[in-house]
């Protein structure tokens, strides 16, 4: 007969720690926990947060660029339970960033699984938004703010003069101008990237 499951506290430490964007206490409380998933699996009652939990590791290995200890976690989760929701989350917005599209990658923050998964991929779009303005940068002298706003997914021009000031682009009239210079040559998937990026951010419009 297996054993109620011990570790309910670990598990609300690492919600908690999640709600308060606390990384370093959630890394010590899913360290801890991840002991009575896999090294007590067979003397203990399955807990209903586990997938939720390892789900949320997996994000943030994502969210940190640690893409080999992601695939190391992965490889401990069976096959057959790398289709539950909340594993096959992760995976899918691995292979959409590894693949480089990132617009779908933004397009995922509104199926997360569960709420705990909101902030790591908060991280993430921060970095996917970089990935996009670098690309343009290279396929375009300036954008529109229009088009800006629609391929960084930002949701108000607000936002977007926001994080233009925090990135140094200057904003004249209705455009957006880097403020370094780039190469002049343009690399043709360069600009096919940032087509797909805009047309992606039309879609969705059209979807919501």
């Amino acid at each position: 007969m297996r054993l109620p499951f011990p570790g309910e506290s670990l598990e609300l430490a690492t919600f908690f720690s999640v709600t308060v964007r606390d990384i370093k206490s959630f890394v010590v409380h899913i360290t801890q926990v991840k002991v009575f998933y896999r090294d007590y699996s067979s003397m203990l009652l399955e807990s209903a947060r586990k997938w939720t939990i390892l789900g949320l590791n997996l994000m943030y290995l994502l969210a940190h660029n640690k893409l080999s200890e992601f695939h190391t976690e992965l490889e401990l989760i069976p096959l057959k339970d790398r289709k539950n929701s909340f594993i096959s989350f992760p995976i899918e917005v691995e292979q959409r960033l590894m693949e480089g599209s990132y617009s779908k990658v933004l397009i995922a923050r509104k199926s997360v699984p569960s709420s705990h998964y909101v902030y790591f991929m908060e991280l993430l779009m921060d970095t996917v938004r970089e990935r996009i303005s670098e690309c343009s940068m290279k396929a375009y002298d300036s954008i529109p703010l229009s088009e800006g706003k629609k391929m960084l997914m930002l949701d108000s021009e607000k936002q977007l003069q926001e994080y233009a000031a925090k990135r140094g682009w200057k904003i004249v009239g209705a455009d957006i101008h880097w403020s370094r210079k780039v190469e002049a040559k343009i690399e043709l998937k360069s600009r096919d990237f940032v087509k797909e990026s805009l047309g992606f951010a039309t879609e969705l419009e059209r979807i919501v």
